[in-house]
């Protein structure tokens, strides 16, 4: 793999509109095929190959909001999106939360490393065999590594104006929540996985500690005083925010109850517009040089952007990638209706953040808007890549024969994830018998889709596969073959 300056021209844009323009019409896929023509794509045809109704944009330059824009509709009475609208940040909000707990760190309230059940009042984190060899600490819950179950927090939003459950109910798994008991399930630190169900006990601990409702505290503590105006925890929201909210849409269509709840709001329940998170991310940048102190000391923002041990590509709260100046801090968000993305620079004052009305679907236009803010602001890295499949690969690409120790349906969580099939000289795969991508190699048995994904066909050599794992820019997983040459064997048997 390689970058791809060659072919995309770092042209010195003059004029702000310029800019503006450049990155509307600049819009690019993850990857390109060696000696092809790449044409770059519009904002607004791509939101309609997307499905996605309504999207708004922040762009950091400089160490400062340089634009921001909306763009297409809010809801189905087609009003427009503008910078000034609001959507759900998803996962996004965990970072306002890792903030509070390091500001709670610096006042000497707690140790990022001691047993959280020390200060924990209104619920403990139950013990078991795996908490008996290591304790679930702060750290540990912020960077995603306390060994929890996943218990069905990803199905614990809400319908408005239903019964909504107080934290103690999801953390213990009562009525009127939806989610099973939050527990261990292996010995924390060894073991980093996604798990929103720290949050929420991150949640309560700041209840514990601070005695107030966790939506007040973030808003004095952070949202008033980084002027995020338009920025909110509460999920009763204020008819002046109310008015500005962005119905979220499912598949191009606006869900029943155009939004639902996030109680567990610490974990995914930030309402929120891209200007006030970029007014977040750069006091990040900020606070990290420092140059502010509005949160907290530049040592702890350091903190919050160094790999953590046994997890390199994460802080405590953010996503890390790249070193020196082009080092960045990010987050993707989610939830039922909705997607976002920011990003910035931690040494030169730059970023993005875009949030859309979309679910699913959104995150892949997302990533392609920040393809064209790279090219438009001289971010290199962050360019394309070029495929160029290796000598052992191009027999492959060349032989269909080989094609069929691919061929098969491969299951995830007991629903059909995919179906690989080859026509001519191309391997495609299907996604949900909706959506079919095509597979470059890149090396033995490794491929990548036309929109990024990373696949390694795992079997024995000269044998069919017998799964897939399979790899985008944020999670990683294992899909089993169900149907076809190779199903039935056993995955954790083979490479």
């Amino acid at each position: 793999m390689a970058f791809a300056n060659n072919i995309f021209s770092q042209v010195l844009l003059g004029n702000l509109q310029e800019k503006v323009l450049a990155v509307e019409n600049g819009l690019m896929l993850p990857i390109y095929l060696k000696d092809s023509t790449v044409a770059p794509m519009n904002l607004l045809d791509r939101m309609k190959f997307h499905h996605v109704k309504g999207l708004s944009i922040a762009v950091i330059n400089d160490g400062k909001i340089e634009w921001a824009k909306g763009y297409g509709v809010k809801n189905s009475a087609n009003e427009p999106v503008t910078e000034n609208t609001i959507f759900q940040a998803g996962a996004i909000s965990k970072l306002v939360t890792s903030v509070i707990s390091m500001k709670l760190v610096e006042s000497g309230k707690i140790s990022l490393d001691e047993d959280i059940n020390n200060k924990l009042i209104s619920f403990k984190v139950p013990e078991n065999e795996f908490t008996v060899q290591q304790k679930v600490t702060l750290r540990r819950l912020l960077t995603h590594n306390a060994g929890l179950e996943n218990v069905g927090l990803n199905s614990g939003a809400y319908p408005r104006n239903t019964p909504l459950p107080k934290i103690i109910n999801i953390l213990k798994g009562e009525l009127p929540a939806a989610n099973k008991p939050i527990l261990v399930s292996s010995i924390p630190g060894t073991n980093p996985r996604v798990a929103g169900e720290g949050y929420v006990i991150v949640q309560q601990l700041i209840e514990d500690l601070v005695k107030q409702p966790f939506t007040e505290y973030a808003k004095t503590t952070v949202l008033d005083k980084l002027g995020m105006t338009k920025s909110t925890f509460q999920q009763d929201l204020p008819a002046s925010l109310t008015a500005l909210v962005a119905s979220g849409n499912f598949q191009g269509k606006e869900l029943l109850d155009k939004w639902k709840l996030h109680p567990a709001c610490a974990s995914g329940g930030l309402w929120s517009t891209p200007s006030d998170i970029a007014k977040f991310f750069i006091e990040i940048q900020k606070a990290s040089h420092g140059k502010n102190n509005k949160l907290f000391s530049a040592s702890i923002a350091q903190q919050m952007l160094s790999s953590q041990k046994g997890n390199e590509n994460r802080g405590i709260g953010f996503y890390l990638n790249g070193a020196n100046d082009d080092l960045t801090f990010y987050h993707r968000g989610w939830s039922d209706g909705y997607t976002s993305y920011a990003l910035a620079f931690k040494n030169t004052g730059q970023g993005v953040v875009i949030m859309t009305n979309s679910d699913n679907e959104g995150y892949k236009l997302m990533m392609e808007i920040v393809r064209s803010v790279a090219s438009a602001y001289h971010w290199t890295k962050i360019l394309p890549l070029e495929a160029q499949p290796s000598h052992e690969m191009s027999v492959i690409k060349s032989d269909t024969t080989f094609h069929h120790f691919y061929w098969g349906e491969y299951l995830m969580d007991g629903r059909k994830l995919a179906n690989v099939f080859s026509n001519a000289q191309q391997l495609y795969i299907q996604f949900d018998n909706i959506k079919t991508l095509k597979l470059y190699p890149i090396n033995e048995d490794e491929f990548i889709t036309e929109e990024g994904e990373n696949l390694k066909f795992l079997r024995f050599s000269g044998e069919a596969a017998a799964g897939i794992r399979f790899k985008d820019p944020i999670y990683e997983y294992v899909a089993k073959k169900i149907g076809g040459q190779g199903h039935g064997i056993s995955i954790n048997k083979v490479r």
